[in-house]
């Protein structure tokens, strides 16, 4: 779309490498791509298997529609990706500038009241002293959250021995005891990574629930009907309770519910685990009560080898991918995202980000042998004067000292000055006026269209946010899917908003 209506677009990317994103930066076959080849895309709802074409043309015959890829050879498409639309850009006439190791310093308004923005950048490859700039009539920023590491462990930034992000891969000492603090998909990979790698010592993985991602389906489905919580339904629920009134987060788990039921009566025998007495299961699966994590990884690996799906694993999958839940979010008020937040998000989470069968046989095998631990209750990590760390628990057992800690519980989300880790984050909150945070991480945006807003009006300012940037207002900010859906809104209202302009 911008090809099309656009004469000049810039492109900058930190990395020297053009396209790859930072987890797929490490030349490991050990850690998988979290969808299959068949649907693996870089453009917004394309199942048609462009990405495993590409694998065959390039030699990677070993991979079918539904076998999860090397995250690197996903970060290679990439790359290729943005050569292609560079070939297309110069086909279609228009500008297209891509600055590789470039650091964006600065956004800023042309003038007050002004329209007009103008990027700052240094060019790693040339002297960084001396500042480029260009005038914009718009910008999209997908630069990833506000802090790569998470909030609740920033006092150990800078400890020796402690690692605020999984990528790239940590390299440690191979009989050293290393602490991974989460159990999802992060943190399954770097276990996966460390343990592949030769790593001989104790090896810990820990949260708040201990509970590891469910396993993906032997095949995906994309295309899962809703025929209760539409995104119809959800509008009308919204309109009958009045938005952000209080218990509407409930309603909107009684609509889920109705959905998962409808679907399990509605899926042939052989497809979906049934389940006699549902709403007694549902609710034992959103209960706070403790859960043994081991046990919850076994039964999954069971049904799913039987080549069934889990209850409502394609129910989930389909409320993300047709954006029922972020929908839901939007109009949520503060008691009922705060609820959400401490009772039900780890717990759909284990759904939405679940991992292949492989990657749970993995799992599987380093509990049962002892190489790795699985613990539950984590309410601290602290750094020990003499060394290591100290990671305790709720239930009062016995704590674990590690000499190493690598944090894979996901990213920072609040933008503040203290947890900014970029010159373009700190400058952008110290203009006060092109972008203000949102007290449920990143930055705040009309929900719409990720238009991002200012502390001053700025309504003729055209500057957009993608992806984990919003994180706060779209809570489904993780997979490539949503990055997409987020792009898409931003430029279509980009060139509507452009069009105006210009015939005005």
């Amino acid at each position: 779309d911008l090809l099309q209506n656009c004469n000049e677009i810039h492109l900058w990317e930190e990395d020297d490498r053009m396209g790859g994103p930072a987890w797929s930066a490490d030349n490991s076959d050990v850690q998988l791509f979290n969808f299959p080849a068949g649907v693996a895309a870089l453009e917004l709802h394309d199942y048609s298997g462009a990405f495993l074409r590409w694998c065959g043309e390039q030699g990677h015959t070993g991979l079918h529609f539904g076998s999860y890829p090397p995250r690197h050879l996903f970060g290679a498409y990439c790359t290729h990706f943005s050569q292609a639309t560079q070939a297309l850009a110069n086909e279609k006439g228009v500008t297209l500038l891509l600055h590789a190791g470039a650091r964006v310093t600065n956004i800023q308004r042309t003038g007050r009241g002004q329209s007009l923005m103008r990027v700052v950048w240094v060019d790693s490859a040339q002297d960084d002293s001396i500042p480029s700039e260009v005038v914009v009539d718009a910008a999209l920023l997908c630069t990833g959250p506000a802090s790569k590491e998470s909030d609740v462990l920033v006092p150990l930034r800078g400890r020796d021995g402690y690692y605020g992000s999984p990528w790239p891969h940590p390299r440690v000492p191979p009989h050293a005891t290393v602490a991974v603090v989460g159990t999802g998909l992060s943190a399954v990979d770097t276990v996966k990574e460390l343990l592949e790698s030769g790593h001989k010592g104790p090896v810990v993985m820990a949260s708040r629930r201990g509970l590891l991602p469910t396993i993906k389906p032997t095949v995906f489905d994309p295309f899962v009907p809703l025929s209760v919580a539409t995104p119809e339904a959800v509008q009308a629920l919204t309109e009958k309770c009045g938005r952000e009134s209080d218990g509407l987060l409930l309603q909107f788990i009684d609509l889920i519910r109705q959905e998962m039921i409808a679907f399990q009566n509605s899926a042939p025998e052989d497809k979906a685990d049934r389940i006699e007495d549902f709403d007694t299961c549902f609710r034992e699966a959103l209960s706070s009560e403790p859960r043994d994590g081991v046990a919850e990884l076994k039964r999954n690996l069971a049904i799913c080898k039987k080549g069934k799906r889990l209850p409502w694993q394609d129910c989930i999958i389909a409320l993300g991918i047709k954006d029922v839940v972020r929908d839901m979010w939007s109009v949520l008020g503060t008691a009922d995202r705060n609820l959400y937040e401490q009772k039900y998000a780890t717990l759909l989470s284990i759904y939405f980000n679940s991992m292949p069968i492989s990657s749970g046989d993995d799992m599987l095998g380093y509990l049962e042998s002892g190489r790795c631990t699985l613990r539950r209750g984590l309410s601290g990590v602290t750094a020990v004067e003499s060394g290591g760390f100290e990671l305790s628990f709720d239930d009062s057992s016995d704590a674990v000292q590690a000499d190493f800690v690598i944090s894979a519980v996901g990213f920072g989300k609040h933008f503040t000055p203290v947890a900014a880790t970029s010159d373009l984050n700190r400058a952008l909150l110290e203009a006060k006026d092109l972008v203000k945070s949102c007290d449920r991480g990143g930055l705040e945006c009309d929900y719409g269209t990720g238009r991002l807003k200012g502390i001053e009006d700025h309504t003729q300012t055209l500057l957009y946010g993608a992806g984990h940037l919003i994180s706060g207002m779209k809570l489904l900010t993780s997979g490539v899917s949503y990055c997409l859906q987020d792009g898409a809104a931003a430029v279509h209202d980009m060139l509507e908003q452009l069009k105006l302009r210009v015939n005005s």
